[in-house]
């Protein structure tokens, strides 16, 4: 078992009930080609003590099969490719993501999800809680042991062995809700708790009100947790967000793949190795490529029939599911309604605009829209009558030296009808 921990000072947690400091296709057949070339490839080496097989998208190639290497943020990427002499190298600041073969696993039996609050995303730790020490609890993880999470970190806390797809929404809107200052418990029996989380442990809650009075709430009877969370800005540094099998992720400061072993160090500062086999993928942050999401629009303008107000979601459908177009799932998009504009401000810092979009599974048959891509307000990219079952692009559009960027969902024949819209891994690239 490997002992880890994150470090840092913990403030009084009591104090934060006077101040809330809480920040609240062409491509897959592209990709299927390239992976049955890779599979008969790697079907007749030994695997034993070789390189392990990944798949690595780049600022300008959407999937390079080979094998890795070595991979290091200061190094950058080198990949043999098969029919390819040499090894080609590639920057780490043009690498988006590798994907290994390894399949994904989920949460193992009794482990939570801890989220941690930052601006670089939803890092989580799958695990098992244990003790409560030291302003920190212990969540023992399969793939890396024993992680001591600072409880001020956690925004989020949820009980996947509860319950099933039916409350997602009810979740989503417990999430959204406004904080006041107050870490919350959503219960079992549909009831809210309201107070300072003092501790979690393998027992559950110890929360205390506002008036000083402390209760106990076992992990049998709570759905979820919101927490007051310090919030981590990593900046616009290189990092790499690495995804395991059983859900953990983590964002790295630093990180070295060399043969099997992964040494990461995430950014409280704590040294972690990790076996090659255990990784889904990683995900680079800070390079050239910015997934969209990562941006706060600078105009959101929502024009729905009937009065019907259909808020954009992040990483999301608009109904608060998963992201699935053309029957594939996606982690990266914008859920949207038609009518929709989003307006985004490039600052003239961006050479190109990319992205692929449909209409999500989710919609109906009757779904029809006009999809418009607006550079300084000069059409770049126009698509009418966009019907469920296909996904376009990828559509990349030079952006050099552009101020906005508007991305429009329109009505189709049919009006607003059943017109629920994804951007598909939407990005912008230095």
């Amino acid at each position: 078992m490997i002992e880890t921990g994150f470090h840092i000072e913990r403030s009084a947690r009591v104090a934060r009930m006077v101040t809330c400091r809480a920040p609240v296709c062409v491509a897959a057949k592209r990709l299927a080609c390239v992976m049955a070339c890779w599979v008969l490839w790697a079907g007749v080496t030994d695997a034993g003590a070789q390189p392990m097989n990944v798949v690595v998208r780049t600022v300008d190639e959407e999937a390079l099969a080979g094998r890795l290497v070595s991979f290091s943020l200061g190094d950058g990427l080198n990949l043999e490719i098969a029919g390819v002499v040499g090894v080609r190298r590639i920057d780490a600041v043009d690498v988006v993501r590798i994907t290994t073969t390894s399949k994904a696993a989920g949460p193992s039996s009794g482990a939570f999800v801890a989220t941690l609050g930052g601006a670089s995303g939803a890092d989580r730790i799958v695990g098992v809680p244990g003790v409560f020490a030291d302003e920190r609890v212990t969540m023992d993880v399969v793939s890396l042991g024993k992680v001591r999470v600072p409880l001020e970190r956690v925004a989020i806390w949820r009980n996947p062995q509860i319950g099933d797809g039916r409350w997602d929404q009810e979740f989503g809107a417990f999430v959204a809700a406004e904080s006041n200052g107050a870490d919350r418990l959503l219960l079992t029996n549909g009831d809210r708790v309201r107070g300072v989380v003092m501790a979690v442990d393998w027992e559950g809650f110890r929360m205390e009100s506002a008036e000083g009075a402390a209760s106990r709430f076992a992990h049998d009877r709570v759905l979820a947790a919101s927490i007051v969370h310090v919030p981590f800005d990593g900046g616009d540094d290189l990092r790499a967000r690495v995804e395991l099998l059983d859900g953990t992720r983590m964002t790295a400061s630093s990180l070295d793949w060399r043969d099997r072993k992964v040494k990461a160090t995430i950014l409280d500062g704590v040294e972690l190795e990790i076996a090659a086999d255990r990784i889904l993928r990683i995900d680079m942050l800070g390079g050239r490529w910015r997934w969209l999401t990562e941006l706060s629009p600078i105009r959101r303008e929502q024009s729905p029939m009937m009065n019907v107000h259909w808020p954009m979601r992040v990483d999301r459908n608009v109904l608060g599911g998963p992201l699935s177009s053309a029957g594939r799932v996606f982690d990266r998009g914008i859920g949207v309604h038609s009518r929709s504009r989003l307006t985004y401000d490039l600052r003239g810092v961006y050479r190109e605009f990319v992205t692929s979009y449909g209409m999500d599974d989710d919609s109906g048959p009757l779904a029809d829209v006009t999809v418009n891509i607006r550079v300084d307000g000069e059409v770049r990219h126009e698509r009418e009558s966009v019907r469920r079952g296909s996904l376009l692009g990828p559509v990349r559009i030079d952006v050099r030296r552009a101020d906005r960027i508007e991305l429009t969902v329109d009505f189709g024949r049919l009006g607003g009808i059943q017109d629920r819209f994804d951007w598909i891994e939407p990005a912008v690239v230095r």
